[in-house]
């Protein structure tokens, strides 16, 4: 399927990028269905298919702190119809930045997906311990000004 974003112009999303929320992302009830969308390198874009304008910059939680550790409560589990946490995809919200240390990463409210069922949820995780936001730095060849600068990219897949 072909659509138009703001961020990235046309591109062809894959049924295997598509997600749709059982519940919305906080902060945006009138969006359920996303992709995800991979530019290559550590940070990848969760592209709303109901506004092409909305793009949340995502990453996986545990590149960004190897030891993060969360127990997912079983309702969640549950209302995602999780079986086997082989079928789990995590994906932090992160907040992008120019600056080397003002780049962070919610790891309170993972995005959850259900690899199998294509199924996602924002969970507000119970545990005090995890911050909202973790600062951290990329740990690939680009650096956080590169990445933050992406704006005008665009890409026909």
């Amino acid at each position: 399927m072909k659509i138009e974003t703001r961020k990235f112009g046309a591109i062809d999303v894959q049924d295997d990028q598509k997600i749709v929320f059982v519940q919305p992302i906080i902060g945006f009830p009138h969006l359920l269905n996303f992709a995800v969308v991979d530019t290559g390198g550590p940070v990848k874009w969760l592209q709303s298919l109901d506004d092409e304008a909305v793009v949340f910059p995502v990453a996986d939680p545990f590149a960004i702190k190897p030891d993060y550790d969360i127990e997912l409560p079983s309702s969640e589990a549950s209302m995602l119809e999780v079986d086997r946490v082989e079928d789990v995809q995590l994906l932090a919200i992160i907040v992008l930045s120019k600056h080397a240390d003002g780049t962070r990463a919610n790891l309170k409210a993972p995005i959850v997906i259900n690899r199998r069922t294509r199924a996602a949820k924002q969970v507000v995780l119970s545990d005090n311990s995890l911050p909202i936001r973790y600062r951290f730095i990329l740990a690939d060849n680009q650096s956080n000004k590169e990445v933050a600068n992406v704006g005008s990219y665009s890409q026909e897949r």
